[in-house]
């Protein structure tokens, strides 16, 4: 009977499953398909199983976003999706791609699966979700035509009424690929129509993993005439995707690091002014998709009085960071007041509790927050800075040197250099290419200070305007009131490096830089430094620097270090020529010029081997003065007059200090014949045509003849107060 009983129950539940089934399967089967008005949703991430649901995610990207393990995955599974509308989207989802709309676009945090104690350089990253109404039949959502449907719409002016915003439309690996065309007729008042001829994705897309774009020449012309507006090319950056990849170009060791779980978080400060929508929405989404979301506190977006024509800065960006996955506010100053105002206006409103400062043309690379922030967490008097790689201003090539990267120095103006590591420094690290290197000073655009520390200092000089000196003026405050200067080599940062600013001064480039840097000098140089750059730019003397009392007072209140501690101590390698046999002019009798090191790099090269040249003596500026220094070179701030072995060229070389490598930079003046006679070669200093410009002549060199050509004078400028 038992055994009856089970034969039954068996029977009856095999014909009841297909009863059950059977309408289940028919709705996965079809779903809620009723013409063009059937809800997609998109909603998941992709493993090595299929498409799974949103909320077993973990570690995922946001619409402009990359990063996560998904893209190793190669899942074609769509789920639950209906075949019918899958089968014309199989290649987006493939491609783990989604859909946003632009009606319906909400974020969705996750909950995100986190270590107990470490982390390392993954972002913690959330996905856009999309609930979509179909205006159109499902066949119509093949790739191609999406592309077309969308053709000729606009987004970016607050003008337009009931646009697609299309940035919004790549999600994770979407990728703006053609050109955005922009008419010259429009651009030409600086009026950005952001229109998009065709709209599609691919991995391969312009400027993807760092790749350089390049060019047809009629999309030349268009970059050529509207590459003023920003100083780099606009129409190759609106062409890269917004989350476009790049390679991981940290030291090999960094890749595998892992940093403590509670490290302080951070408020990321971006000032910009008339900046590119593509170049500074890049810029934020690079912090996003490549930062710890536990991290990143929040993103403060400061305009420092953009100009009203540059419409896609208001309301556009304030519509489109309200719906990223990371806090992002905008803060607007009424007037154009410069870079030292906007970010304290931006650490104002700020909450993290560390400063990090990034210019609006960056992109971030994987990792690059962690170890600016390790370092500050071990010492809050530690200020970090990044390893600035250089993004083309034409291509958008991303470029990272190999080996050691370059630290902070300056110039006898002095303005902010670039120079290679000292040999003392690479000790203490003990040739370590991972090790954080000490830097004299830092470039100021990108960089991370505690918020206590940066409170103690002071900030910047509130008295500085619009730009230029303020990263001169912290360096010195940060290292003389007890703190100190890191480039880590685990932090990588791209930056688009301009050739000019785009920017307008209103007081003047030059009047503001003199005023600003002649703020910092008064406060934190010493008088007989001071007194030498003032007497080797003589415009220093006739600038309204203002008032500089309350600065002098901050120093003298924290009990900071006085210049020369500094210059023994952080920046012995420094060039500036306080001990000098003469330092002035150097002019030749027989043409009437005198040796000039700017017009000896007027095709705008600089820090590279380049003939001397000579020019008509102005009687005062910095491109006339050279040092006979103690090591009896002619130094020219870091370079040094070098007669060319085996040639008669004499040029501009960087300077050396060993005596047994720098006989060629060595030269013995004979006051009586006055005569250059180099200590290597044993010629005199002679000058000849120059065959390039007719308003300048070459220094060479030829054997000792008594000609009025190798005959020269050295002028001693005044240092005021000193003798």
């Amino acid at each position: 009977m038992r055994r009856k009983w089970l034969h039954c129950s068996c029977i009856n539940l095999l014909l009841f499953i297909p009863i059950c089934w059977v309408p289940l399967l028919l709705y996965l089967r079809l779903g809620s398909q009723t013409g063009g008005e059937a809800n997609l949703r998109l909603v998941g991430f992709k493993t090595r199983d299929g498409f799974s649901p949103l909320n077993e995610a973990r570690r995922v990207g946001i619409h402009a976003g990359r990063g996560g393990g998904a893209r190793r995955h190669n899942a074609k599974s769509l789920g639950s999706i209906p075949e019918s509308i899958a089968g014309k989207i199989g290649p987006l989802v493939g491609r783990d791609f989604h859909r946003a709309d632009d009606a319906d676009t909400k974020w969705r945090e996750l909950d995100l699966a986190k270590g107990k104690d470490m982390h390392g350089n993954e972002p913690d990253v959330v996905r856009l979700t999309v609930s979509r109404k179909l205006r159109r039949k499902p066949e119509n959502l093949e790739n191609e035509n999406v592309r077309k449907s969308y053709s000729t719409r606009t987004f970016g002016s607050p003008e337009k009424n009931g646009t697609l915003e299309l940035h919004l439309l790549g999600e994770k690996r979407g990728h703006l690929t053609d050109a955005e065309k922009i008419p010259l007729s429009v651009y030409g008042n600086g009026t950005l129509p952001f229109r998009q001829t065709g709209y599609r994705w691919r991995d391969d897309g312009p400027g993807e993993s760092g790749k350089p774009v390049y060019l047809s020449p009629k999309e030349q012309q268009v970059a050529n005439a509207t590459f003023s507006i920003n100083q780099f090319n606009l129409l190759v950056s609106h062409q890269i995707a917004l989350n476009r990849t790049l390679p991981d170009v940290r030291p090999p060791r960094c890749r595998i690091l892992r940093y403590p779980k509670n490290l302080p978080t951070t408020s990321v400060i971006i000032v910009f002014h008339n900046e590119a929508w593509s170049t500074l929405l890049r810029t934020v989404t690079s912090v996003i998709n490549r930062s710890s979301r536990e991290l990143v506190k929040e993103i403060v977006l400061v305009d420092d009085a953009s100009e009203p024509k540059f419409d896609w800065l208001q309301k556009p960006l304030e519509k489109y960071v309200a719906g990223l996955p990371v806090s992002v506010k905008v803060e607007r100053l009424k007037s154009r007041q410069g870079i030292v105002a906007a970010r304290h206006l931006g650490v104002s409103v700020s909450k993290g509790e560390v400063l990090t400062f990034l210019d609006s043309h960056c992109e971030c690379t994987k990792g690059w927050l962690e170890p600016l922030l390790e370092r500050i967490a071990r010492d809050r008097t530690r200020v970090t800075s990044p390893v600035i790689d250089s993004i083309s201003d034409t291509t958008f090539e991303y470029s990272a040197a190999p080996g050691l990267p370059l630290i902070g120095g300056f110039s006898w103006l002095p303005e902010f250099t670039w120079t290679g590591v000292p040999l003392r420094e690479q000790r203490r690290v003990n040739y370590d290419i991972h090790l954080p290197l000490r830097t004299p000073t830092m470039a100021g655009g990108l960089f991370a200070i505690h918020r206590d520390f940066f409170r103690r200092l002071g900030g910047y000089d509130t008295g500085m305007r619009i730009w230029g000196g303020e990263n001169l003026q912290l360096s010195f405050k940060v290292w003389q009131c007890g703190g100190s200067l890191e480039i880590v080599p685990c932090s990588h940062v791209g930056h688009v490096f301009r050739s000019t600013t785009p920017y307008d001064f209103p007081e003047g480039a030059e009047t503001t830089v003199l005023r600003n840097n002649r703020r910092f000098l008064e406060v934190w140089a010493d008088a007989y430094t001071r007194e030498v750059l003032y007497a080797m730019t003589p415009a220093y003397r006739g600038v309204d620097y203002g008032d500089v009392s309350g600065e002098i007072a901050l120093r003298d209140r924290l009990g900071c270090k006085g210049f020369q501690w500094y210059l023994d101590a952080v920046y012995p390698e420094h060039t500036l020529p306080l001990k000098f046999s003469v330092l002035g002019a150097i002019k030749n009798l027989g043409v009437n010029m005198c040796l000039d090191g700017i017009a000896s790099r007027k095709d705008g090269r600089r820090d590279v081997d380049i003939d001397a040249a000579l020019e008509l003596c102005q009687g005062s500026g910095p491109g006339q003065v050279f040092a006979y220094n103690s090591r009896n070179q002619l130094q020219h701030d870091r370079q040094c007059l070098t007669a060319v072995e085996g040639t008669k060229a004499a040029q501009l070389r960087f300077c050396i200090g060993d005596e047994a490598r720098n006989a060629n930079q060595r030269w013995v003046y004979n006051s009586k014949g006055m005569t250059i006679v180099n200590v290597s070669t044993k010629n005199c200093l002679d000058v000849k045509p120059s065959e390039a410009d007719d308003d300048i002549f070459l220094a060479t060199m030829n054997e000792c003849d008594g000609a009025l050509s190798q005959q020269w004078t050295m002028h001693n400028i005044t240092i005021r107060g000193f003798s």
